[in-house]
């Protein structure tokens, strides 16, 4: 199983609930919360350790997404997700791990909600975009190592919000997802 795989898992099953609760803002800040369902400033604890996202540049929109463990012999890592508006409905995504893991490249995502009719969590990780076009646009289709289906709009690499009870808490993380994906499409990415 490669760190990032295992950063996600940690992050899916990561036992407090996240500390943000700002709605996004930006039409980037909106895109990165549906896809990946991280915040500026989200944070969480439990006895195992800490995970923290910040930004880390504006343009393009940049988070980094670190666990910290508390054990000795623990390793943690960063994740930097970085999100470029193509236009109001089309955006780049890149999930890259730092901290000099090799072997590791980038998970580059196009998706397009110009025809997206709503959002759907499933589980830990997954959320299904109705009406999106997703295509992994690196090399060698390593978006293929989370096990999702793009053409169907489903992904499987959500990493937020943290939440210890997460699948019992999924009504209230869909209604942010819907409220979010609502104003997006009101405001920024309207229908034709």
């Amino acid at each position: 199983m490669t760190t990032k795989i295992a950063t996600l898992m940690a992050a899916a099953a990561f036992a407090t609930a996240g500390t943000n609760g700002a709605k996004a803002q930006t039409a980037e800040e909106a895109a990165i919360f549906m896809v990946f369902g991280l915040r500026d400033q989200d944070t969480a604890k439990d006895a195992s350790g800490e995970m923290r996202v910040t930004k880390v540049a504006d343009a393009p929109l940049t988070l980094g997404f670190t666990y910290i463990p508390n054990g000795a012999g623990s390793t943690g890592g960063t994740t930097q997700v970085a999100v470029t508006q193509q236009d109001a409905c089309r955006y780049i995504f890149e999930a890259k791990p730092l901290d000099g893991r090799s072997g590791e490249k980038p998970v580059k995502l196009a998706v397009d909600f110009t025809q997206v009719q709503g959002a759907t969590l499933s589980g830990f990780s997954g959320v299904t975009f109705a009406g999106a076009t997703m295509t992994c646009i690196e090399a060698g289709d390593r978006c293929a190592i989370l096990n999702q289906d793009l053409k169907a709009g489903r992904f499987e690499g959500r990493i937020g919000p943290f939440d210890k009870d997460k699948l019992t808490n999924l009504p209230k993380h869909q209604a942010e997802l819907d409220a979010t994906l609502a104003a997006f499409k009101e405001t920024t990415c309207k229908p034709d």
